[in-house]
């Protein structure tokens, strides 16, 4: 192998060893944002799960949603 061959493949090897470590950083960063989105959804959920909760709560109190007044022109 003449010097020539062996500068192109060591420049073979680092580039094949850039392109891992971008995929890498790439998985990570959508591992990321993967679990970002998924602890958004469970707040969400949560305070869904919480709302829920407060109009059983009205419910079970009788104070119900607040109804609409009549029109005292009726």
């Amino acid at each position: 192998m003449d010097a020539d061959s062996r500068q192109e493949a060591a420049r073979a090897a680092r580039l094949d060893d850039r392109e891992r470590r971008l995929d890498r950083l790439e998985e990570r960063r959508n591992a990321g944002h993967e679990a970002r989105d998924r602890l958004a959804d469970q707040r969400e959920q949560r305070a869904d799960r919480r709302d829920v909760a407060a109009m059983e709560d009205l419910l079970r109190s009788g104070a119900g949603p607040a109804q609409p007044r009549a029109d005292p022109g009726d």
